[in-house]
């Protein structure tokens, strides 16, 4: 189905006319929807569904992420922000965008959802409103706020997660910048880009065609492999592209594999440690 704004479409519908008879099935005419109304299309089993506007707005989840986007990049807080605006909502009586409606034209002694002291110290409605009505621009009536909203959070957390993320195509400065943060130096985090074989590996057997290997064992392979420009991915060659990372490649490249092993067990320890508040003393002691 098609963005159809300000048209009339005709679909099945169950209808029952007078009072006591029977429910019948026919097809009738739906007006376009008015005033904070939408149209939607329900299946056999109406419910949450996965890329539900792929048919009714197929641009819709497009421009919705594509605002969070400028948003994120204007203001990095909005994720936050639209996360406890989602929560807020959808806590009390499910997600139906309730703290957004406001008849209220300004009267302050007109009570709304919004104003309670609960929600004082939401922010982020200005956003939504931005997505809301750049969807409505293009195609109206179709999705509801309660979509728009949970859309954007959606976005929102992905970008705020993405940011802090080493990529498969990031530049070796980032890369080396987001393991820094977390006390890691370069010859940690060579080794823990090492690390990341198994999951390169079952991304290479699903790939057509299939992508080289860097085998399935903890040795010198992957560094011998960037010594002759083979990289998997972008981040992985990128080790290369820096003197001193590209030294400790090579220094990883001889012998049996035997310290690449120790010194990848020891980048996994720190890792596994990041952010833990717990410490245990030898006694066992927390």
């Amino acid at each position: 189905m098609a963005c159809t704004p300000g048209q009339v479409i005709r679909c099945k519908a169950t209808a029952a006319w007078e009072a006591g008879k029977p429910l019948v099935i026919e097809e009738v005419e739906v007006a376009p929807p008015q005033a904070n109304e939408v149209r939607a299309s329900l299946g056999p089993n109406p419910g949450l569904e996965y890329d539900h506007y792929r048919e009714l707005y197929p641009d819709a989840e497009k421009i919705v992420r594509s605002i969070m986007s400028q948003l994120y990049c204007e203001q990095k807080d909005v994720s936050a922000a639209l996360l406890r605006v989602f929560f807020q909502d959808c806590f009390i009586r499910a997600c139906d965008a309730s703290l957004f409606l406001d008849d209220s034209n300004d009267n302050t002694n007109h009570s709304i959802e919004r104003w309670a002291v609960l929600h004082s110290t939401l922010k982020g409605f200005d956003k939504i409103d931005l997505i809301k009505a750049e969807l409505e621009r293009a195609c109206p009536g179709v999705v509801s706020g309660a979509d728009t909203l949970a859309l954007a959070t959606r976005d929102g957390i992905l970008l705020e997660t993405m940011d802090e993320i080493p990529k498969p195509d990031g530049n070796l400065s980032r890369t080396l910048h987001l393991f820094s943060l977390r006390g890691f130096n370069e010859r940690e985090t060579v080794k823990s880009l090492r690390g990341t074989q198994h999951w390169k590996n079952e991304l290479s057997v699903h790939s057509r065609p299939p992508l080289q290997l860097y085998g399935d064992r903890f040795d010198t392979h992957y560094f011998r492999s960037l010594l002759r420009g083979k990289g998997l991915l972008f981040a992985d060659q990128q080790l290369m592209a820096d003197e001193k990372t590209a030294t400790l490649v090579k220094a990883y490249t001889s012998g049996d594999g035997t310290i690449v092993r120790m010194d990848f067990a020891r980048a996994m320890v720190k890792m596994s440690n990041l952010g833990s508040p717990v410490r245990i003393s030898r006694s066992g002691q927390e």
